[in-house]
Parts: C-alpha cells; sequence; structure tokens
C-alpha cells in the first residue's frame, strides 16, 4: 500500500491558496462579514467552505504530525468543520468572523513555520 499524501511542496501551495482566500474575506471588514445582507452571506458560504478546505489539508499533513505538534487546534478546526458541513445553516457570524480573522491566518502561519 502506498502514502498519497501530497507533497509538503502541495501542502504549503494548498496553505498559500487558503491564505489568500481568508486575506480576501478579511479585506472586506467584520462589518460587512456580520451584516444582515447578501454579500455577507456569501461572505459567510467562502469561508465556512474555507474551513472545510483546510481541514481536508490537514488530514493530508505527513503521519505523526498532528501528534508531535499537539499544541496547535487540530481538534477545534475538525470541530468547527463538523459544525458548518452538517450545522444547515446554523452558523454564529461572529465566531466564524473571529476565526477568520484571528485565528486562521495565525494557525496558518505556524503550520506553514513547521512544515519548513
Amino acid at each position: 500500500m502506498t502514502d498519497d499524501r501530497p507533497s509538503l511542496d502541495e501542502l504549503r501551495s494548498a496553505l498559500d491558496e487558503i491564505s489568500a482566500q481568508v486575506d480576501y474575506i478579511r479585506a472586506h471588514g467584520g462589518g460587512a462579514f456580520c451584516a444582515p445582507d447578501v454579500k455577507s452571506q456569501v461572505l459567510q458560504s467562502a469561508a465556512c467552505h474555507l474551513i472545510i478546505q483546510f481541514q481536508a489539508v490537514l488530514e493530508d499533513l505527513p503521519a505523526g504530525f498532528p501528534a508531535t505538534n499537539a499544541d496547535l487546534p487540530f481538534v477545534a478546526v475538525r470541530g468547527m468543520r463538523n459544525r458548518l458541513a452538517h450545522g444547515y445553516g446554523d452558523v454564529d457570524s461572529v465566531l466564524l468572523w473571529n476565526t477568520i480573522d484571528e485565528d486562521l491566518p495565525l494557525f496558518i502561519a505556524e503550520l506553514k513555520r513547521r512544515l519548513g
């Protein structure tokens, strides 16, 4: 059986793409993100997709990486991904904004640093 995980370069590239999309969402600001209108719904949908995509990248990390980096919030990301994927529209926009604006950029930067 072979390990079909992406290379480190592919993982870094995927993280760069997610970072660019996070930056795009963040550029609209928290007010636009949490407003009760269609634009905010689109931004929130994009943010939900990014969290789900980010969890998929985490699943492709080298074997043992999460265990040797247990100080990182892998469990929290999986939990949020599951909530977003199965919550059927029950999304706390402020929590999602805080995740996109603060937590996700820091986590991605730290992952990239540790991956080398």
